[in-house]
């Protein structure tokens, strides 16, 4: 890891992945059926990118994990907009439902796995 990596807090960057990569998670919480957790698709996305500083990092256009983990942030971060956008417009159930969050989970979840190979 490089120098940029040090400025992210690990700890709400691994939560965020791993809420993002987590379906029965969200159909539970975010769906509003647990009655004592909270979180929303805004929230961890803006965990991910703006709470754990991984935003700052990436825009600094020099290598946080490794180039292609770096670039699958980045990806990950385009589709995540995406589905924002695409919650407003259709339902966060309908938008669950997607092929493409199918795929946003999955790649969170390799994500968060190819980054712990490196701690």
């Amino acid at each position: 890891m490089t120098w940029s990596s040090d400025k992210i807090i690990f700890p709400i960057l691994e939560s965020s992945l791993l809420e993002l990569a987590d379906d029965a998670f969200q159909r539970r919480v975010w769906l509003g059926y647990s009655k004592t957790e909270m979180s929303s698709m805004t929230e961890a996305t803006a965990g991910l990118f703006d709470d754990s500083n991984l935003d700052w990092a990436l825009e600094k256009q020099q290598v946080v994990f490794s180039p292609d983990i770096d670039n699958e942030l980045r990806k990950l971060g385009k589709k995540l907009s995406r589905s924002l956008t695409l919650e407003e417009k259709v339902g966060l159930e309908a938008v669950l439902d997607s092929a493409e969050w199918k795929e946003i989970q999955n790649t969170a979840g390799r994500i968060l796995s190819e980054i712990n190979k490196l701690r």
